[in-house]
């Protein structure tokens, strides 16, 4: 089937799922007034950047009046390009005031499931059980130092970088449980990340784990969900601690700080990817 026939029922499908729980279609700006810490972004001639994601300027416009809003648009990166990373990129994304985590799981089961009806099976896996089996730290308790520890002890290989050990994690959850995450139309759900993962999203029950998934079809990511951490100094020092303080990084803890963010859940989806995968059942 062509691709942009695939694209316009995906989009379709999106929206009207979105509208049936009463979400709001926004707008945010392409342009950003400075780069990214995590993805750099493509600079304009004006000394402005091309967006890498909506997250931010989206989140601002969940309001008490209208507390769900998603966007639908371009976003740009510096990746290098193969079949699932593109330098421009269609996302969707969403932020819900008085949602939770368990909630988008189930609105993202019914997005993918009624764009892919081969899908027939869905599991949630726990990094935090995977981890504790594999090496021996309940992330819950341990700081992040210690699983690092306890990662390179049995892993050596795993790759590391000063100042950023959230890099060392990523590296093990990417090579040792997202390459296990393949069995054919099955929709996995995984959970329980470790706290250094995500710097702004919500401790669980106040420990080392975050409230956050990743969505996987037929061994690929197509969504990442998060509740947003609302305690301003933790967001401060979870950010300086993983060396990514920047411009817009102290707009969010400011904006937190203030009290001018309503407590959120976000849903990020790649429509290039999901398309992808529809095109191949």
């Amino acid at each position: 089937m062509n691709i942009e026939i695939i694209r316009n029922q995906v989009l379709r499908n999106l929206r009207d799922c979105l509208f049936r729980r009463e979400y709001v279609e926004a707008n945010s700006p392409i342009i950003r007034n400075c780069d990214s810490k995590i993805n750099p972004r493509f600079a304009l001639t004006n000394g402005k950047f091309l967006r890498d994601c909506m997250e931010l300027p989206l989140r601002q416009k969940a309001s008490r009046t209208c507390p769900k809003v998603f966007e639908l648009g371009p976003c740009f990166r510096k990746d290098k390009e193969d079949e699932t990373h593109f330098s421009e990129f269609y996302m969707m994304e969403l932020y819900s005031a008085g949602e939770s985590l368990k909630e988008m799981i189930a609105l993202m089961s019914g997005i993918i499931t009624s764009c892919m009806p081969t899908v027939n099976s869905i599991k949630e896996v726990s990094v935090r059980e995977f981890i504790k089996k594999d090496v021996g730290v309940d992330i819950f308790l341990a700081d992040t130092r210690s699983l690092v520890r306890a990662i390179l002890a049995k892993y050596p290989k795993v790759p590391t970088k000063k100042g950023q050990l959230y890099v060392t994690v990523n590296k093990y959850i990417e090579v040792f449980i997202e390459s296990t995450l393949a069995e054919r139309n099955c929709l996995y759900f995984l959970l329980d990340y470790p706290l250094c993962t995500i710097a702004v999203a919500k401790r669980k029950n106040g420990g080392n784990c975050i409230e956050r998934f990743e969505c996987f079809i037929n061994g690929m990511e197509v969504a990442n969900a998060f509740e947003d951490c609302i305690d301003a100094d933790d967001l401060e020092n979870r950010l300086k601690e993983s060396g990514i303080m920047g411009g817009e990084e102290e707009l969010l803890v400011s904006l937190t700080r203030s009290g001018d963010l309503l407590e959120t859940v976000g849903l990020g989806v790649g429509i290039d990817r999901l398309c992808l995968l529809i095109s191949k059942k």
